[in-house]
């Protein structure tokens, strides 16, 4: 650009400018328009900063400020977003037994509590678990070592960093956990590609559980115990399922089936996992593919089912061996049973003509054996009944609500993480824990207290 005479490097910018503008209404926003479909916010959000990014780089390149670029990438964003807003509000029919029905709710700030915690949740972002006791509303933090928020606590972060704000390349990034036959948790390390452990009775993180870099592993995501105490996982970023045997400490890593990836994603994506408990077969979904998959828990022989819903993200087998999955991209529920892959499919109850839900992920009651269905579009939870074949929606108390997995106590409680990216996007900016009693009793609540005093 140096060489260029000044007309020259001007009428390029001009040009540059113009194509931008059209690239962006007649590209970008139709791009934008599909991935905004998938309902995958992660992709959607790294689209629009590959975008942002990549004009403020052209910019840059013809000798102009990336801030102009950066104008021009909001420009183009904006631009696919006019129109009416819209004019639709969310109407739930309300269920008799909501009567009977009252949510608790943990905040996750800095608090320790003296006694063994009942909730047990990871932070992706600050990497450490929280330990949360119901009884007092407190919650201890455990760090892994070199993680994120030791360093923020030591003084070592990076000025410029966002603290809390997870990065792919990051520490750790611990994302999901399950309960070994040893008493301790085994969790996905995201960004460190390997498998932590949490010793429960100790409160402290024992070594990891390194991968082989030459298995190409990558982005260790969901992870589930079988009942011989062997740890299988999906392996986002690289197409494979992984399986770890805590006493040998061996790791194992599946290479699936090679498919062909839908819409514009580059790769598809194994999520969800769970094990069969009547024959202890492993079964996963995978985004962008629309398939589930089953391994053979003796041979890891691999075979996939066309999946009857689109997005498969996370399942769970209740008692009898029935897969349940959860569809994000179409607002369904499938009842898989895996003798046959026979399938049922349930249309979720939409908040309005047109507008479904988007449901992340499920688990099943251990004693009603009733499905539970998070819910990332209106701040609700579903209950399906399989027996009757219907829905209740609860309401959750704040707005930008994004909860994740979830699991039950011993009362019977479902228990949920509140974790929307950014932090902010809540009402009141302060992640919690959800606690939901579909049977609460108030006079025996009311004893309870009594007896406590």
């Amino acid at each position: 650009m140096a060489h260029q005479p000044g007309w020259v490097n001007t009428l390029l910018v001009f040009a540059a400018v113009a194509l931008i503008i059209l690239a962006g209404k007649y590209l970008f926003q139709p791009i934008l328009s599909i991935v905004a479909k998938t309902r995958v916010r992660e992709t959607f959000v790294a689209l629009a900063l590959l975008l942002v990014i990549g004009i403020a780089l052209l910019m840059s390149s013809l000798g102009v400020s990336a801030a102009l670029g950066t104008f021009l990438a909001g420009v183009v964003l904006a631009e696919g977003f006019r129109g009416k807003p819209l004019s639709v509000r969310p109407e739930f029919p309300l269920d008799e037994s909501l009567s009977r029905t009252k949510i608790y709710e943990y905040r996750l700030e800095t608090a320790y509590v003296p006694n063994d915690g009942l909730i047990y949740t990871v932070d992706q972002g600050l990497d450490h678990m929280a330990i949360t006791d119901p009884a007092t509303g407190q919650t201890e933090y455990v760090q892994q070592a070199y993680g994120e928020a030791m360093a923020y606590r030591a003084g070592t972060a990076e000025d410029n960093h966002v603290f809390g704000e997870f990065e792919p390349g990051g520490k750790h990034g611990p994302h999901s956990l399950d309960l070994g036959l040893d008493g301790k948790y085994y969790v996905t390390n995201t960004a460190s590609r390997s498998i932590g452990v949490f010793n429960t009775a100790t409160r402290e993180w024992e070594p990891s559980y390194r991968m082989d870099p030459k298995t190409k592993a990558r982005y260790p995501h969901t992870i589930r115990i079988d009942t011989a105490g062997i740890a299988w996982f999906t392996l986002t970023g690289s197409e494979q399922i992984g399986r770890l045997d805590p006493v040998s400490r061996e790791f194992k890593i599946l290479n699936l089936p090679k498919r062909k990836p839908q819409g514009i994603a580059g790769t598809t994506q194994p999520y969800g996992i769970d094990i069969n408990p009547t024959d202890g077969s492993i079964w996963y979904g995978r985004l962008f593919a629309d398939v589930i998959g089953r391994i053979d828990p003796d041979s890891q022989e691999i075979r996939e089912y066309d999946s009857p819903i689109s997005g498969p993200r996370r399942m769970r087998f209740d008692k009898k061996g029935v897969l349940w999955v959860a569809g994000y991209s179409e607002g369904k529920l499938v009842r898989i049973e895996t003798e046959g892959f026979k399938t049922k499919v349930y249309p979720m109850p939409e908040f309005a003509p047109g507008y479904r839900p988007a449901p992340y992920a499920l688990g099943i009651h251990p004693k009603t054996q009733e499905v539970w269905i998070n819910e990332n579009m209106t701040d609700r939870m579903y209950k399906f009944i399989p027996d009757e074949e219907r829905f209740v929606v609860y309401p959750i108390p704040l707005r930008g609500t994004y909860t994740r997995d979830m699991t039950f106590d011993e009362n019977g409680r479902i228990i949920t993480s509140n974790n929307p990216l950014p932090t902010p996007a809540l009402e009141g900016g302060v992640l919690e824990i959800i606690s939901i009693d579909p049977d609460y009793d108030a006079d025996k609540e009311a004893k309870l207290v009594l007896s406590q005093k």
